[in-house]
């Protein structure tokens, strides 16, 4: 189980802290294997999407976006770290809880991911995440928990050897 609570706490304050000084609003949405079901205590982290359509940032290289996310987070009390990837901002809490922040372009059908300097081509989740429920629901909603005992005994291999959660779903 995770802390619902805190999660929810932290991102409404991270979506607070991305707004100042930005033209139009951001809006924060869970992303990865807790909008699928599949999140796994100590094993998961905790994917979060920062759609950024409509505000000054849509205007912005993807590294001058991850740069300001980054930079706005890591001015929160409760906040240790936030450090940028390719595609992520990485925030680790004073209390070990750690959150991605992935900066996203909603498109209709889906969305651009920041990757590297540019923007991705589109990136369709919500075939895969309604795809991922019609499968679970044939097989009698087997298949969530399936996927959590494939990531649990996934992370007793080496780490070198291991599965990401997004292949081990797919």
């Amino acid at each position: 189980k995770r802390d619902r609570e805190k999660h929810m706490q932290y991102r409404n304050e991270a979506e607070d802290a991305i707004n100042e000084g930005i033209e139009g609003s951001v809006n924060i949405v869970y992303a990865g294997s807790v909008a699928k079901g599949t999140y796994v205590e100590g094993i998961s982290d905790v994917d979060n999407h920062v759609c950024i359509n409509d505000t000054s940032l849509e205007r912005m290289k993807p590294s001058e976006v991850k740069a300001y996310i980054c930079q706005q987070i890591a001015k929160l009390p409760n906040v240790k770290s936030a450090t940028e990837t390719s595609k992520t901002v990485t925030v680790t809490y004073k209390d070990g809880t750690e959150m991605q922040f992935v900066p996203v372009i909603k498109t209709k059908n889906g969305y651009r991911v920041a990757d590297g300097n540019r923007w991705s081509n589109v990136v369709y989740e919500n075939r895969f995440k309604r795809d991922f429920q019609r499968t679970n629901k044939k097989c009698g909603g087997r298949l969530t928990a399936l996927v959590r005992v494939l990531k649990k005994e996934n992370a007793n291999n080496p780490k070198g050897q291991r599965m990401s959660g997004h292949h081990i779903e797919v």
